[in-house]
């Protein structure tokens, strides 16, 4: 009787557990999956977050650089470029300059080809060419400056800014210790923000006079890390990094195209150089080249293809980077 009342409650108990196990299994499992779907859900909205946060500021970089190219595509003025050389003349004195070099080409050309037509042509070519050629030389010279001396200010910027330093004093410590020409544009940066400019204004400013890619890519990291905020030590970090592998990757490209410059120029200078010679070794043999028509009509002739092979032999040694 007894074993038989135990094999009952055995029975009993065993039958409520598996009740109970029924009962409430189903709630659990339904708690487990919704645990696991908020989970599932909430990496889900952080990711989607991130996209969007990152989309966003793809997004302001592009408008940016759409916004520099648009300001680059603007045809500068004469004024705009002699400041872009660096030079401290306005439009009166390069006018003078031009008219200078003018009368020294016609006195030359008077000299060296005895004809007074030629001597005004000569005279209109280097009067109005080799100004501009000037100009254009020492806005390269003072780029190319730039973009070597630029990197090192972003270091100087870093440092301070991970001392402690804020930005405006970082930027004033590389506008009295740098050298030319990035001392005189932070100090115009400097004086834009002191008349009210914000950052990021006088910065796109900067990016206009000095239109090179270092200018365009700070102009964009300053003004992203203002709307979206973040370390501005590891931005400008970043960016120098990058600007220090442009430019071993420039340097690099140059390395490798210095002969066929060289053979480029050789080549180009080869017939100048022999008409000079001649002219000194053996000048009635030259001067029917512009004593006679048929001697002009070569040398200009000449002189037209001598000028395309030098323009496609520079377009093809030249490499856009």
């Amino acid at each position: 009787m007894a074993l038989k009342s135990l094999i009952v409650g055995i029975l009993g108990m065993a039958a409520a557990g598996g009740a109970f196990y029924a009962l409430f299994d189903k709630d659990v499992k339904n708690k487990e999956l919704v645990l696991k779907r908020v989970k599932s859900m909430s990496k889900s909205s952080r990711v989607r977050s991130l996209e969007t946060e990152n989309q966003n500021r793809r997004k302001q970089v592009s408008d940016h650089l759409k916004a520099l190219e648009a300001g680059k595509a603007v045809s500068l003025t004469l004024n705009e470029r002699l400041a872009q050389a660096g030079l401290e003349i306005d439009k009166k004195g390069y006018l003078i300059g031009c008219c200078v070099v003018g009368l020294v080409g016609l006195v030359l050309g008077l000299f060296l080809f005895g004809n007074f037509f030629f001597a005004v042509c000569f005279a209109a070519v280097l009067g109005v060419g080799f100004p501009q050629w000037l100009v254009g030389h020492l806005i390269a010279k003072r780029f190319r400056k730039f973009e070597e001396d630029f990197p090192s200010s972003l270091d100087v910027i870093v440092r301070g800014v991970k001392a402690g330093l804020p930005f405006s004093e970082c930027i004033k410590i590389i506008s009295q210790e740098s050298e030319e020409p990035i001392r005189g544009e932070i100090r115009q940066l400097i004086e834009a923000q002191g008349m009210g400019i914000s950052l990021s204004e006088a910065i796109d400013r900067m990016a206009k006079n000095i239109p090179i890619q270092e200018v365009k890519f700070f102009s964009i990291v300053i003004a992203i890390q203002q709307k979206t905020g973040g370390s501005l030590a590891d931005s400008l970090s970043n960016l120098s990094r990058i600007l220090r592998d442009r430019k071993r990757m420039r340097q690099k490209i140059l390395s490798m195209s210095s002969e066929a410059k060289s053979s480029a120029m050789i080549i180009g200078s080869m017939p100048i150089v022999v008409a000079l010679l001649l002219t000194v070794t053996a000048p009635e043999y030259v001067s029917l080249l512009w004593t006679t028509s048929t001697g002009q009509v070569a040398l200009v002739i000449s002189g037209i293809w001598m000028a395309i092979g030098i323009f496609v032999m520079k377009q093809i040694i030249n490499f856009d980077f």
